[in-house]
């Protein structure tokens, strides 16, 4: 099979990024599935801007949420190494967040009890330096990585807040702003998107890219680097090879494929 470089990229579907990601599901998940949950988290809306070069994410994140049972608080995981400076309820109105680093929980207290059944939207604004694995949510795992060669934010690694992991299916469209030389791949549908956030903090010219996953799933992962996008079809079957390290950085470790018809396929290589 002969690839060939493309010029113009066409959307990326990609449900799995990393093999550590099917590595880290079951240590990750913890004792969730144990409790009852109290709200759902119905869909996200997410925009971030990634900094490379200073390991940086800046993001803002509306929440759509349901209430299980008459709803006061509402608890959410968040990475340790991201700070939050603001959490706004539907009207824009400020609500109180109590962070707890013991288990990266955010509590945040709503203005008035939410009503079983009912609705309402959360808004996280957040920041914070993501480079190491020290505050990781699973010890010893580096699930998120901000850097100038390859970026990743795994679901698993709580970079946005993260309702009962593993169980709570959601919906998401997720805006990613990059250096323009950066290629975004993630969960989802990937188009040309544009940044609701007002400053990205990202030096020189960005390129913004929009994932959208419609179907209540575990979407959120996200991978950005420079990558070259290589295709080739076969039995009517179009694959895309992404490949790291066009300038130099010799790295063939990720595959975004997507067949006809819109079904992903991955594989990995090494």
């Amino acid at each position: 099979m002969r690839f060939s470089p493309r010029p113009q990229r066409r959307a990326l579907s990609l449900q799995l990024v990393l093999a550590i990601v099917l590595f880290c599901l079951p240590a990750a998940i913890p004792a969730f599935a144990a409790e009852k949950l109290h709200f759902h988290a119905d869909d996200y809306q997410i925009d971030a801007a990634l900094n490379p070069h200073e390991h940086k994410i800046a993001a803002r994140a509306k929440i759509k949420i349901t209430a299980l049972d008459d709803l006061n608080i509402a608890t959410f995981q968040l990475h340790n190494d991201l700070r939050l400076t603001k959490v706004t309820d539907s009207g824009g109105k400020p609500l109180n967040a109590e962070r707890t680093p013991q288990d990266s929980s955010v509590r945040v207290s709503l203005k008035s009890t939410l009503p079983k059944d009912q609705s309402t939207t959360l808004t996280f604004e957040y920041e914070g330096v993501l480079d190491t694995a020290e505050d990781s949510p699973v010890p010893g795992l580096k699930l998120t990585s901000i850097s100038d060669d390859t970026s990743y934010l795994l679901y698993a690694g709580d970079w946005f807040p993260v309702n009962a992991y593993g169980i709570d299916r959601f919906s998401a469209t997720i805006n990613v702003t990059v250096p323009a030389h950066m290629l975004v791949i993630g969960s989802g549908t990937v188009s040309p998107g544009e940044s609701a956030l007002k400053s990205t903090g990202v030096s020189g010219p960005t390129k913004t890219y929009s994932l959208k996953y419609d179907t209540a799933s575990f979407p959120g992962t996200i991978v950005a680097g420079d990558f070259g996008d290589y295709y080739s079809t076969e039995a009517g079957i179009e694959l895309h090879h992404i490949r790291a390290g066009c300038h130099g950085h010799r790295s063939d470790h990720l595959v975004g494929i997507e067949i006809e018809h819109g079904k992903p396929v991955v594989s990995l290589a090494g």
